[in-house]
């Protein structure tokens, strides 16, 4: 997509005025650098761009995507916002948009969170972080508007599930994992989500189907490694240790450091009796992990492995 929008601004330099030419050369030359993820050169060029036209909405939605580089989401929002404004029918523009939004509400909510708690916003497990009074109207608005535009858009119908699942409509949420993984099957994150649902529901042999159609079909070494983890998690729940330990297995193979695999494989191997591999994951577990809770489940289970062994 950068590189369609940059040739597009070449093609439209021979007709310009003096201001459209310097903004389409800034725009090419922030592009260049974005391609090359300088995303503080990319932004410099790229603003320059948008105060010589500010029309120009191909360098307000690159001016996103480098704002996005650097994970600074509420910026990134404003940038999209006006290419959004500027060029209303392009449905990527509302897709990155919505999801900017998105990630924006869920920042906010875990700055709020440290505050509250006396931390840095660092501190805070995502997975912790309080989205009750959350609102994600704004970025729904937009994600739907991008999937009606463009049904194939893999990502926005993801996000759409996303905020489904935030507000608690597990119904909408599946129906949205689904579309995504139907638009591309080869994206991971919906059926990591979408098996999470079922998880949820105890419905354990929907999860193992989809979880195991992921795994036959998404490529990449650390972009498969979350979803053997939830592979691993739903053998788990079946109480099928063995196959459960096979896939953490296969998850640290592909993320060495995707710690709660060897937490939960070390507590698999104390439900098999294989003390010994239970003992050496708990140990490099707890060298590892910053999560107080799961320690300490490690420690209790190392001090049942002594008990069992004397």
């Amino acid at each position: 997509m950068i590189r369609k929008l940059a040739l597009i601004t070449v093609f439209l330099a021979g007709c310009a005025s003096q201001e459209q030419k310097t903004s389409i050369e800034k725009t090419n030359e922030g592009v260049k650098a974005l391609r090359q993820k300088h995303f503080d050169v990319a932004i410099g060029k790229l603003e320059e761009a948008t105060k010589a036209y500010r029309d120009n909405h191909t360098a307000w939605y690159n001016l996103g995507l480098a704002y996005d580089g650097q994970k600074k989401w509420e910026d990134a929002a404003k940038a999209y916002e006006q290419a959004v404004k500027l060029s209303s029918g392009d449905a990527m523009y509302h897709m990155h948009y919505g999801i900017a939004l998105y990630k924006s509400v869920i920042e906010e909510a875990r700055k709020r969170q440290a505050r509250a708690e006396g931390k840095d916003p660092t501190e805070v497990d995502m997975q912790n972080v309080d989205l009750k009074t959350a609102n994600f109207d704004p970025a729904l608005a937009e994600l739907e508007t991008a999937t009606k535009t463009n049904p194939e858009l893999f990502r926005a119908h993801y996000y759409i599930g996303r905020i489904h699942r935030h507000n608690e409509d597990a119904q909408k949420a599946a129906e949205s994992f689904t579309k995504a993984i139907e638009a591309n099957p080869r994206f991971g994150d919906p059926y990591i989500a979408l098996g999470e649902l079922y998880r949820r529901w105890d419905y354990t042999d929907e999860a193992l189907k989809v979880l195991s159609q992921a795994k036959a079909n998404v490529p990449g070494d650390k972009e498969r490694a979350e979803l053997l983890f939830a592979l691993g998690m739903a053998y788990d729940d079946k109480k099928d240790y063995a196959k459960a330990i096979e896939e953490f297995s296969s998850a640290l193979e592909a993320d060495k450091n995707l710690h709660k695999a060897r937490y939960q494989r070390g507590i698999a191997f104390v439900r098999t009796k294989e003390f010994t591999k239970a003992k050496t994951d708990l140990e490099q577990y707890q060298k590892n992990a910053k999560d107080e809770f799961t320690k300490g489940v490690a420690q209790k289970a190392l001090m049942d492995i002594m008990a069992a062994q004397n």
